[in-house]
């Protein structure tokens, strides 16, 4: 039976018989390559999975100190999102949702 008929099994490593036996056939330019796309793969897996850890951190961070509240957020954790934005030149106060929409906000 051919290697590539042989059912899949799997080594310790996580690795099938069959890409280890096509690992080991290959050339070492072709072995040299096949490693730095692994370790090139590893390194941004890893790159990405540290990014997100610390977003994910000073997300609690920024939450659990109410960093950015404004005064009509309920709770640090209940925010509703809009921020006071100040006209320069007249003085006049607006509200936005950060999503290109603003209304005038009269403080009366």
């Amino acid at each position: 039976m051919s290697p590539i008929h042989q059912p899949a099994r799997i080594t310790p490593g996580g690795l099938s018989v069959f890409t280890i036996q096509h690992i080991e056939s290959m050339t070492t330019k072709q072995t040299e390559g096949y490693e730095l796309a692994k370790g090139a793969m590893q390194y941004i897996a890893e790159c990405l999975i540290i990014c997100l850890i610390l977003m994910i951190g000073f997300n609690v961070m920024r939450l659990s100190c109410g960093w950015g509240m404004e005064s009509s957020d309920k709770s640090r954790w209940n925010r509703s999102g809009l921020t006071i934005r100040t006209d320069q030149k007249t003085g006049i106060e607006y509200l936005s949702d950060g999503h290109g929409g603003l209304v005038r906000r009269d403080t009366r």
